[in-house]
This record gives structure tokens, C-alpha cells and sequence, in this order.
């Protein structure tokens, strides 16, 4: 069992694998060049530049990319504004920069489909930089000085599907190289642009692999402000950092302060020079963290009691649900029924929601395919955001449902192999470590064990269980995260699971994901 498991993980870490020396010229971005011209004939003039981000992780982190590279400039003629998500809502946009404006406009991880905010740009004469990595709508971009997005269609980025952040981390990357900087790049960018290409669910595969490799390295290796403090609070006990360390643990935090209140607290907090601040910053960002799960819980019970179920698809709304949760729930949706799931909130007139989907389903593609329905969209193939009149939400579930979806090639998950608890051990664990890190289109191993008994159990957290389960041969510990339902000792199950070190026994332990 073992060596099948070691060929099935060579094989897809060598078809994944980044095979290139060092990291990509930043000039393989279209306009990026351009765009790095003009900023730094801008800070040259003491030009005030304004960068408009994004209230989501990736968009926070991007902005906190921009403001670190410009401060390590020395420049001080920058602002950073991010849109709030209740007030402002998404992206850039012409009421946006009738508040908040200066000569040379950058957005980070917004704006490819900030058309009308493009044209008032051009009427006011402010120089406008798109960067971004969100689809394109019917390929068109915005009438700006230059748009540096992977996805269009002539850029010879080598990959397409990468974060905002990752963008803002090349453009900083290619001024330096023109400013002749002997250092292309500090490790806290590299740093950031990796938890952001985690957070934001980008592929684990090639640059993307390589990228978050190197940084999990740093993270491990480096005291790097923000990111520091967070790696020692929230995985305090590790030995060696994960890509689920960020994604479970750090990227909920950040994500926290613009789906409850104002993404400017996450900014702050990666942005804070001392102790004291970001230990405040932080107990407010875990504080709107708890508050975010009460919420999504509540949400999503009613989205799953309520929602119009298709054959296709599901929608669901109310005119109460928290904005800030809706995509979440979209998720948990997808997870619950293996459906797109589009989840709508009443807000000013209009339903504005978030839309999910499973991996081989193009939901850009449908939402084109309705766009007469639709008041406004965009985002990625799998996730997006989108607005609908009050009187063409229940047209749009009957339009979608009779939709032909495009389905795309994705990574086919291999079948969990059955395992003996006798085999679950240090040797096991060196085998999966090989396929690190895992993520969007690299999934960690899984593993099936049938028939065990469950000897011991205790419940922790209200929802969480402690198990020890015992075979023919063996007695193994097991963690039980959002049990379905908790155990009992003396009965019998099969259950699905992956492995791990356990840091305090410095032991491998099972961790259960369901029971089949």
C-alpha cells in the first residue's frame, strides 16, 4: 500500500512540478513595464498616488504589498483605500473616486471590469493602473493606461490562475528592477503574495507551488512582522508550517475584518510596527472572527432549510442575511449538495450574492450565458460575486437550471486507499510530506478504514471529538473536527481520513473527515 502511495504521489507532484530556475521576469506581464514606467516617473514629480484594494484577503494583502514596497521606497506621497464592502461595495468604481482620488489611481486585485470607473478616470485626467487577475467579461478590458491581469489574452505570464496579490508582488518586483535595486524582492512580499495565493484558493501548481513553498520556508525560517505574529499565535505549536495552516487558521483572520466590519483593521494589522498594536489589531480581528462563524452558522442553516433546489442548482435568499457570510455559505452549500450554489441578501433594492461551484464547472461561462438578468457580476470560474433585481431572482434559478453548463477538465481525485491502523506511522507520513504542499488541485492523501471500534471518546468544543480506535492488530488516536455526529464507545464504523503529525505527541494520528 505504501508504495502505490509513494508512485501515485510521484507521478502528480512531477506533473505539477515548477520546472523553471528562479522566479518568472516580471516583464512576461503585459503593461506591467508600462505601468512601472510611469510610477516611477510619478515618484520621481512627489506624484500622489492612490492604490485602491480589495475587503477580501487576497485584496488586503495586495494592498499591504503596495504600501510596504512603497514605504521601503522611502515614499511618502501614497495612500492606501480600500472600498468597505456595506458602503462602497466591490472594487473601484466612479462614486468610489468621487471620494477618493490623486493623479496616478493602481488598484490591486480589483478593476478589470471597472469600465465607468475607467472613463471618469479619463475624464478627470487621473492616470489610471489596473491590476488584477479576475476574469475577463467577453475579453474586453477598461480603457486604462495600462491593465496588468494574467488573463488577458495577450499576456505571457506563465500561468494564468494566481492571485491579486501575486500581480501587486510583480509590479513591485519589475520597479525594482528598473530602480537597478540589487534585491528584486524582500522576502516579507514573497511572503505575503504566498499566504495570498493560499487564502484567495489559487491552484497549488507549478509557480504557484513554487511560490508557496517559498514561502512557508520564509514564514518557518524568519521573524516577518505581521505574518510573524500570526504564525506564532495562531500555530503556535508547529514544527513545520502547512499550506492548511493558512488557509484554516491565518486566512480566516484577515478575511474577518471586511466580512464583518472594515477591512481596513486587517490592513493595520499586517501594516503594524510594533508588539503592542498588533496584539490589539489582533484580539479585534479574532473578536470579529468568532462573531463571522456565529454568523455563517445561522445563515446557512436557514440557506439549507429554504433554498430552491434544482437538478442543476440552488439558490438562496433572504432579505436579513449578513453580506459578509454569503459567500461562505455558498461554499458550505457546495460541499452539502455538490451543486453551484448562488446565495443572495436584499440590500437597497437589489439581491446581492455570491455564487459557488465545484471545480469542473465554469461559473463565469453560465453567468455570461444570464448576464441579461443580471445587474452586475465578475470574479473567477468558481467564485463570484453578482447583483439581481428584485423581480429576476426566481427567473434567474428557472434560467439556470435549463442552462447548459461548461464543465472543465479538472484534477480527479484519487480514491482513498484502504489502510490498517498498523500502517499508519513515521514512515507513512515521510511519504505524504512528499507531495507538500497540498492545496487547490493537490489534495492531501486520503485514506479509508473499515470496521474499527471506537474503545474511547471524548467530546471537546461542543463539536469536536476525541477517538481511539482499535482494529485487528492496532489502537490508534484519532481528532474528529465538526463531527456529524459524535461516537460512542463500543460501536463500529468506517471512516475516511487523513494522516498527521501530532505536535504534542510528535506521533502520527489519524483526522477524521467523515463517516462512510
Amino acid at each position: 500500500m505504501k508504495q502505490k502511495l509513494k508512485a501515485q504521489i510521484k507521478e502528480r507532484v512531477a506533473s505539477i512540478a515548477y520546472n523553471e530556475k528562479g522566479f518568472p521576469s516580471p516583464f512576461l506581464f503585459k503593461d506591467l513595464k508600462k505601468a512601472a514606467l510611469k510610477i516611477i516617473e510619478a515618484m520621481h514629480a512627489n506624484t500622489e498616488i492612490l492604490v485602491v484594494g480589495d475587503y477580501d484577503a487576497d485584496g488586503v494583502i495586495s494592498s499591504a504589498i503596495m504600501a510596504k514596497f512603497f514605504k521601503s521606497l522611502d515614499y511618502k506621497h501614497v495612500r492606501i483605500a480600500i472600498p468597505n464592502r456595506f458602503m462602497d461595495g466591490y472594487g473601484i468604481s466612479k462614486k468610489f473616486l468621487e471620494k477618493h482620488h490623486a493623479p496616478l489611481i493602481i488598484t490591486v486585485d480589483n478593476g478589470i471590469n471597472a469600465f465607468e470607473a475607467a472613463q471618469f478616470c479619463k475624464e478627470k485626467n487621473y492616470t489610471l493602473i489596473i491590476t488584477d487577475h479576475h476574469c475577463l467579461h467577453h475579453d474586453k478590458i477598461p480603457d486604462a493606461y495600462a491593465v496588468i491581469n494574467p488573463k488577458r489574452p495577450d499576456c505571457d505570464f506563465i500561468q494564468k490562475e494566481v492571485c491579486g496579490a501575486l500581480v501587486a508582488f510583480y509590479l513591485c518586483y519589475g520597479i525594482h528592477q528598473l530602480l537597478g535595486k540589487e534585491k528584486s524582492h524582500s522576502s516579507e512580499l514573497l511572503c505575503l503574495a504566498g499566504v495570498a495565493t493560499i487564502a484567495d484558493m489559487m491552484p497549488l501548481t507549478f509557480f504557484n507551488r513554487f511560490l508557496v513553498s517559498k514561502a512557508l520556508y520564509f514564514l518557518q525560517k524568519e521573524s516577518l512582522g505581521a505574518m510573524g505574529f500570526l504564525r506564532q499565535r495562531e500555530v503556535f505549536r508547529k514544527r513545520s508550517l502547512k499550506a492548511s495552516d493558512i488557509s484554516f487558521n491565518i486566512a480566516p483572520l484577515i478575511n474577518s475584518a471586511g466580512r464583518m466590519q472594515d477591512a481596513k483593521m486587517a490592513l493595520d494589522f499586517l501594516s503594524a510596527n510594533n508588539f503592542q498594536d498588533g496584539y490589539s489589531l489582533y484580539e479585534r480581528l479574532k473578536a470579529c472572527n468568532m462573531k463571522r462563524k456565529m454568523i455563517q452558522q445561522q445563515v446557512f442553516e436557514e440557506a439549507f432549510k429554504h433554498a430552491m433546489v434544482g437538478e442543476k442548482i440552488i439558490v438562496a435568499f433572504k432579505d436579513n442575511w449578513h453580506e459578509g457570510v454569503l459567500g461562505i455559505v455558498a461554499s458550505k452549500l457546495v460541499e452539502a449538495t455538490q451543486k453551484p450554489s448562488l446565495v443572495f441578501t436584499f440590500k437597497e433594492g437589489v439581491y446581492k450574492g455570491s455564487a459557488r461551484s465545484s471545480p469542473n464547472i465554469d461559473l463565469i461561462d453560465a453567468l455570461n450565458g444570464v448576464s441579461s438578468l443580471l445587474l452586475g457580476y465578475g470574479g473567477h470560474r468558481q467564485a463570484c460575486g453578482l447583483s439581481v433585481g428584485k423581480n429576476n431572482i426566481v427567473s434567474l434559478f428557472e434560467t439556470l437550471e435549463n442552462f447548459d453548463f461548461k464543465v472543465l477538465p479538472f484534477y480527479e481525485k484519487e480514491p482513498p486507499l484502504t489502510l490498517n491502523l498498523k500502517d499508519i506511522d513515521r514512515e507513512l507520513l515521510e511519504i505524504i510530506e512528499m507531495g507538500e504542499p497540498y492545496g487547490q488541485e493537490n489534495p492531501e492523501p486520503l485514506f479509508q478504514a473499515k470496521n474499527l471500534e471506537v474503545i474511547e471518546e471524548k467530546i471537546i468544543k461542543e463539536s469536536h471529538q476525541i477517538l481511539r480506535f482499535k482494529d485487528k492488530e492496532c489502537v490508534k488516536e484519532a481528532i474528529y473536527f465538526n463531527a456529524e455526529r459524535f461516537l460512542k464507545a463500543g460501536e463500529r464504523v468506517s471512516v475516511l481520513f487523513s494522516v498527521e503529525l501530532d505536535e504534542c505527541s510528535n506521533e502520527p494520528k489519524m483526522f477524521v473527515k467523515s463517516l462512510l
